[in-house]
């Protein structure tokens, strides 16, 4: 992290135009510590472009792919690491407590062009599709139905419930609820979501008391 530059647009820093960056949300970086320490981990790299050269040696070599093994050293120098995608990523492993480590996969590049890294910002975060909400609703059931966590585990039974009811043939719920990433037809008027929020509300999967 002491080598770690972050081109914020409101820095306006000369060196780094286009500057492209958003402001850090803590609350959103104390959200990945608190993850990470769960065991968590994400699977997409970190973005970085390093702004002087780096020492890399190689120890072995796949002739197949071209691929090659060996040890990265990284610049001792602040400001020499610049970030591209993932700072709260970056941010959040760095308020883990000391002695616990999170594995997390970088992509870098050597001296790369600040309007280069201003166009690859923008390229991940336009082109890059989020996944719809209603199709995280519906794998809560699949994952969270058996959590440990009482408020992970109601919203995964409360999903759960009515995947088992919109696929019960004949039922009032059979092709009522509009699927994900698919147009809705005129009588799929329910979403999961809305419906799983009205059950968890109703209290009918169980209410948490001050004692929990």
């Amino acid at each position: 992290l002491r080598r770690a530059f972050v081109n914020h647009r409101d820095l306006r820093d000369p060196s780094g135009a286009p500057s492209y960056q958003r402001l850090i949300d803590s609350k959103r970086i104390k959200a990945i510590a608190a993850f990470l320490s769960k065991g968590g981990y994400f699977a997409n790299s970190i973005i970085v472009s390093f702004h002087t050269s780096v020492r890399f040696d190689q120890g072995s070599r796949d002739d197949e792919s071209d691929v090659r093994f060996g040890k990265l050293y990284l610049p001792e120098s602040y400001k020499t690491c610049w970030v591209i995608d993932g700072q709260h990523r970056l941010y959040g492993a760095s308020l883990m407590e000391e002695g616990i480590d999170p594995i997390i996969p970088v992509v870098a590049f050597e001296k790369l062009p600040a309007t280069e890294e201003a166009i690859l910002f923008t390229t991940i975060n336009k082109e890059q599709k989020q996944v719809q909400p209603r199709l995280l609703d519906e794998l809560d059931g699949e994952l969270k139905w058996d959590s440990d966590d009482p408020e992970e585990s109601a919203r995964g039974i409360a999903a759960r419930s009515l995947d088992q009811l919109r696929h019960e043939i004949a039922g009032p719920f059979e092709d009522r609820f509009a699927p994900p990433g698919v147009p809705a037809t005129k009588n799929q008027v329910l979403t999961l979501p809305q419906i799983k929020l009205a059950l968890l509300k109703s209290g009918l999967l169980g209410r948490r008391s001050s004692r929990d």
